[in-house]
């Protein structure tokens, strides 16, 4: 199984760093779903832990265009919101600055957007600012030298504007109101050492469908106590592309 490459978190110190380090580039964090997209012999796509995506045909068509240019095919990275996949990455294609280059060259239809990248330290900290501006999710930030890695990548980064979490539902308001009960595990293997650590109820707004249990779900909240009680939770929707096996406890603190 292919697996996508996974960024590490950082600090607002640290990345105040790499936007002025040359060797560094930043991409908008689009709040998608993570997919893989083969675009091959076979028009698939895949999510971050291997499932298939179902894709609309217009994502397809787009994807059929790259694979008749190459023999080999192409797999490109990038989430998908509706019709449409942002592209951020192209896999096997060298260093990132590189990879960048291929997909400018070659992405083509209105179903797959390239998504912007700021190179310059002027682009960097206008792109960061109107991105804070308009509450988004956050910025990648990757070495323009380094080669696409399958996993966790210690030399590329993400900075989050706000905090999220994924929980897995595990129950459901006693009481008949719209909200779930759900939890996160502590560190080790599942059915093993590590055990369900319940957070607070979570709201589910009247546009979203009510998650079913065993779900894994995105939520946003502005801090936590002790106990990883979560201070304001926000649902953001489910996240069928994340395993119940990284529901840990130490995306709230690492």
């Amino acid at each position: 199984m292919i697996k996508p490459q996974l960024l590490t978190t950082t600090t607002v110190e640290e990345a105040s760093k790499l936007i002025v380090d040359d060797r560094f580039w930043i991409q908008q964090k689009y709040d998608g779903k993570r997919v893989l997209l083969n675009c091959g012999k076979s028009l698939v796509g895949l999510s971050r832990n291997g499932n298939f995506v179902k894709l609309p045909e217009c994502i397809k068509r787009d994807m059929a265009r790259i694979a008749a240019k190459f023999d080999g095919g192409a797999i490109l990275d990038g989430e998908i919101i509706g019709n449409q996949v942002f592209v951020f990455d192209v896999i096997g294609v060298g260093p990132y600055e590189a990879r960048m280059k291929w997909l400018r060259e070659n992405l083509s239809g209105d179903s797959l957007v390239l998504v912007y990248t700021a190179t310059t330290t002027e682009e960097k900290i206008a792109l960061v600012s109107s991105l804070i501006n308009v509450k988004a999710e956050g910025v990648v930030i990757k070495n323009k030298n380094t080669e696409y890695c399958f996993g966790r990548s210690p030399l590329n980064f993400k900075l989050k504007f706000y905090k999220t979490v994924s929980l897995v539902v595990v129950g459901y308001d006693p009481d008949g109101k719209r909200s779930v009960i759900a939890a996160v595990y502590s560190e080790g293997e599942l059915g093993g050492d590590c055990s369900k650590i319940y957070t607070s109820r979570i709201g589910v707004p009247v546009n979203i469908e009510i998650p079913k249990l065993g779900s894994v779900i995105e939520v946003r909240f502005l801090t936590t106590t002790e106990d990883f009680k979560l201070i304001q939770p926000v649902l953001l929707g489910v996240r069928d592309d994340i395993s119940i096996s990284d529901c840990k406890t130490s995306q709230i603190r690492g």
